[in-house]
Parts: C-alpha cells; structure tokens; sequence
C-alpha cells in the first residue's frame, strides 16, 4: 500500500459503559500532538465517538459503531480522499464494541467488489483499556460493587431501594443464562455469582463515574425496563462462550492488526485487584498491567485517563505511542 493513498491516521475513542465524550479527558490530544510532532509522513487526527445508550443488545451497538465508520470512508471518497487507517481505542465495555466492529467491517470488506471496497476505511489496530474481554472479577468485584450500591441508596429517599431495584432487574437480566448453567449441572451459586457479575457491573461503574443521576428516583419508579435494559448491556460480560470466541477471534487477526490491551491493578491489603478477569498465561502478551494507587478497582478503572490520579499516565501514553508507531509500520507507512 502507497503512503500517498492512506496519509491519514484516525484514532477513534469509544467509551463505556454509562460512560460519554469526556471519559477520555486529555489523552486524545496527547496522542494525537505526540504522533503528529514525530511523522512528517501522515496526518493524524482524533474523533471522540458520539455518546451512545448503553442498553439493550450490544451486537446492536457495535453495529452502529461499524456503520459509522463506513460513513467516514464515505465522506473521505466524496471528497476525493482515500480512506483513513483507522486505529480503534476502546475503555472498558468500549474495547468490546471495538472489536465487533472490526469483526463486522472486515465481513463487509470480503463480501464487497472491488470497487465498494476502496471506500471502506482500513482498521490497523485495537488499543483497549481495562477492557474485560474474559469478563468482570465477580469474587473481588462484589463486594465493591455492594458497598458503592450502599453509598448510591443513601442519597436517595429511603422509599427507594435502589438494591432491591437492581437486584430483581439482574434476576430478570440473567434467568436464561443462569437457568442454562444449571441445565449443565452446576449449583445455584453460579446463578448467585453470574447475578452479582452483573449487577456489580452496573453499579460500581455508575457509582464510581459520578453518575448517580442515572439512578434518579423517577427514573425508578418509571419502571424495571430502564434499568434490566442497561443489564442486557453489561449481560454480554457473563457469556463465557462468546467472550471466549471474540477474543480468540482477535488472536486470530493478529497477523492482519495490532491488538493490545492495558488493565489496571490495585492492591487491597497485600491481595492484588483487578476490575477484569486477568488474562490466562497463554495471552498474557496481549495485555500490560498498570498498577495503581487507586482506593480500589472501581476508582481505578474510571480514573486510567486522569493524570491526577493514575500516576503512570505518563507509561500509558507513552505505551500507547509506541503501540500506534508499530501499527503504522507493519502497514508499510514511514513513521519517523
């Protein structure tokens, strides 16, 4: 591939769970300035991807995500410019999204002739940050996850109970799955553990963000679909089988793409935290652990890109550099 037909690098920013536009803070801009003062080769640039709902279906979600993509290489096309290589960065459940739309777009380009296909923008890697793509720690996580909850019902009228509220949503969010396990001889406290995954989900990270407007009363009282929507989002955390399959696919197209990702650690009275299953040894090269001085998994999950904070946000940055540089050369781009 010629430089002068792909001279332009787009990272795009994906967030979370209830997360938004801001999740990010500053680290776009670093990476972008840092890339754009090493190349005089190709212009790099940055898009937050809009605020999405994060409920209902995440294939639906990481469908949007793709179709949005092709609207670029369209635009691009239209304006007499190539397709931009595009680098994907996830947080969290966005790391998730990322890859299905890799997954999706690269579908689309093998069924595409050879002429729809020059306006398809080419994805050259995946950077994802405390993305669970074995799933949540639901042993550690629970107990989080219940005392952030306690916090959260505290602001509100005692006529609400937030963690009865939640807690009957996650029943209804995993009846299937959990009646699934039992059909394949585990014991109840598999569904006890999938329903604490879940709900764990939802509340240490709303907790955590600041968003407890998201639990505003009215909003409960409106009914159980608001809130078991948002749990079928984060249900797709508790799918053993397609977390599994997504990830081996990604190990798959390593040959085709850099994929890499950062997960943080804390320590809790000498025991090691983490808010994502850690990866098995045979993938540990995929992803880096950063540790964390944060209070406990949550805080540091939604403070990785606060430089106040996360006191290797200079490591990250710089990580994520070097990671983007390799991206555009095994692309055959001239990166200097």
């Amino acid at each position: 591939m010629e430089l002068q037909k792909h001279n332009r690098l787009l990272l795009v920013f994906i967030h979370g769970f209830k997360g938004s536009e801001k999740t990010f803070q500053g680290f776009p801009e670093c990476l972008k300035e840092t890339l754009g003062n090493s190349s005089t080769a190709i212009d790099v640039d940055v898009v937050i991807y809009p605020r999405y709902e994060t409920r209902g279906d995440l294939t639906v979600a990481a469908t949007n995500l793709c179709n949005w993509l092709i609207n670029i290489g369209e635009e691009q096309v239209a304006r007499g410019l190539s397709p931009p290589l595009v680098v994907l960065v996830g947080h969290s459940m966005g790391g998730l999204l990322a890859a299905d739309a890799y997954f999706n777009l690269r579908e689309t380009s093998i069924g595409a002739s050879e002429g729809n296909r020059q306006w398809l923008p080419r994805i050259i890697g995946i950077l994802a940050f405390d993305t669970p793509y074995y799933g949540v720690e639901s042993n550690l996580f629970a107990e989080t996850a219940r005392s952030r909850a306690t916090d959260l019902q505290s602001k509100y009228s005692s006529s609400i109970s937030l963690m009865s509220t939640l807690a009957s949503a996650a029943r209804t969010a995993t009846t299937n799955t959990s009646t699934t396990n039992r059909a394949v001889g585990q014991d109840n406290k598999a569904g006890s553990k999938l329903k604490w995954g879940v709900l764990g989900a939802v509340v240490a990270a709303t907790a955590a963000a600041g968003a407890t407007a998201y639990w505003q009363r009215e909003k409960l009282q409106n009914g159980m679909e608001y809130v078991t929507s948002h749990l079928e989002f984060v249900k797709s955390l508790t799918k053993q089988d397609q977390l599994r399959e997504r990830y081996s696919c990604l190990e798959e197209m390593s040959n085709e793409m850099i994929f890499h990702c950062f997960y943080m650690r804390v320590r809790n009275n000498n025991t090691p935290r983490t808010f994502i299953v850690p990866p098995p040894k045979e993938t540990a090269g995929f992803f880096t652990s950063i540790q964390s001085t944060a209070s406990d998994e949550v805080d540091a999950h939604t403070t990785i890109f606060n430089p106040n904070v996360n006191a290797q946000y200079s490591r990250l940055c710089n990580a994520s550099i070097q990671l983007i540089t390799m991206m555009l050369w095994k692309n055959n781009q001239v990166f200097r």
